[in-house]
């Protein structure tokens, strides 16, 4: 039986494994495969190093990249 995770769950478990918990640690807080956390560590790992709140400069960054995708979703929809 397949689990679904929220989007904000996955990204949070991306979030903690780059400020440096193991994939083990992950496993067993959470209870969730490590196979599949390193699946959204591979998917999600680019955005969420924008997201991190002790690097200001990128989190700048962040809310610029975040409105530009909006803009171009925008753009393909008028399309």
């Amino acid at each position: 039986m397949k689990t679904y995770y929220d989007i904000d769950f996955k990204k949070e478990l991306v979030k903690e494994y780059l400020d440096g918990k193991s994939l083990n640690n992950l496993y067993q807080t959470y209870g969730v495969a490590k196979s599949t956390i390193a699946g959204w560590i591979k998917k999600y790992s680019e955005e969420c190093q924008y997201i991190k709140p002790h690097n200001k400069e990128k989190n700048a960054s962040s809310e610029e990249i975040r409105a530009l995708n909006k803009k171009i979703k925008e753009l393909e929809k008028e399309n």
